[in-house]
């Protein structure tokens, strides 16, 4: 989950880059910079545990699934491609957030739990882990809550443009 946290955070920073909208680009590197600190907590929980929180990729797809590890591709994909200059377009920018949102979906304690129970059964039970899950998936409903705001504000702007057009 910290690889899909890491790329989460470029991804978001990449694209607050691109935006021209001064309130939704800032309102992107915000979730951004909170992701950074969700894989940064994660790693912390793997070395306070002792487990290596180098994973291979197959090891990878095992702790969050087929859908996770193809986002992790997707991510790197457009993060190359907007790191090489590429800027999308209005409708294609609310494409990208909503498939951001179903990723979100995907990082709530339930998963955090899940792969923990696999990876590291014991600190399940350690209460302050399960506090700071909850704390995790909190900020993950909360960064749903931005991206479906921004969402709405680009549909929005995309709506008056198209009733200027007629």
């Amino acid at each position: 989950m910290a690889r899909l946290e890491d790329l989460v955070a470029d991804f978001l920073h990449e694209l607050s880059i691109k935006v021209e909208d001064k309130w939704v680009a800032l309102t992107l590197d915000h979730i951004s910079r909170e992701s950074r600190n969700h894989a940064q907590l994660l790693k912390d929980m793997c070395r306070a545990a002792g487990i290596n929180e180098r994973v291979d990729d197959e090891q990878c797809k095992s702790f969050i699934g087929e859908i996770g590890y193809e986002a992790i591709f997707h991510y790197k994909d457009i993060i190359a491609r907007l790191r090489g200059g590429w800027t999308p377009g209005r409708e294609e920018l609310i494409e990208i957030l909503r498939e951001e949102l179903n990723v979100e979906k995907m990082a709530g304690e339930e998963a955090y739990m899940k792969i923990v129970a696999g990876v590291m059964p014991a600190i399940c039970e350690e209460r302050l882990v399960i506090m700071l899950f909850k704390e995790l998936s909190a900020e993950e409903e909360h960064h749903s809550s931005l991206l479906k705001a921004i969402i709405r504000k680009l549909e929005e702007s995309v709506s008056e443009k198209s009733v200027q057009k007629v």
